[in-house]
């Protein structure tokens, strides 16, 4: 008989001294579970994930990521990842041209960053319905295409 799957719906790690995480090490959740992974103020400098043939991506729905020591270069996710939420505030964002963001994304949180140009951004998510950015340096707004009602 095979053990029970975890039933885990929030995962708060916040505050720890943790330096890289795997998001894929999540890829054997329920899949009928959303889960929501809290890193806050830890000391991540990398955070990824990296699709495997022949296995589901995991699903996290949520990834709070604020506090950390990111910047652009320290998350590396994949398109294909069913992330709906992420929040990086206050992470060292200067630019956001060099992230793969999650196609799925819907709510981005990149508050309290040096962000200058959230275009790239706005470009690459169809889902995108919140955007927060206060707190950067951006020096335009960005150009939106607004469907019709």
């Amino acid at each position: 008989q095979f053990p029970q799957e975890n039933q885990i719906a929030l995962l708060n790690l916040s505050e720890n001294e943790l330096t890289k995480f795997d998001v894929g090490s999540f890829s054997r959740c329920t899949v009928n579970l959303k889960l929501t992974v809290d890193l806050t103020a830890n000391s991540l400098s990398s955070v990824m994930y990296e699709p495997v043939r022949g296995r589901n991506p995991p699903n996290i729905s949520e990834l709070v990521l604020d506090n950390n020591q990111l910047g652009e270069n320290g998350l590396s996710l994949h398109a294909s990842l069913n992330l709906t939420r992420i929040s990086l505030r206050k992470n060292g964002l200067t630019r956001l041209d060099t992230i793969n963001w999650p196609i799925a994304l819907e709510e981005v949180d990149i508050s309290h960053n040096a962000v200058k140009d959230v275009t790239p951004l706005v470009n690459r998510l169809p889902c995108l319905h919140i955007l927060r950015a206060a707190h950067n340096h951006l020096l335009v707004a960005p150009k939106l295409r607004l469907g019709s009602l």
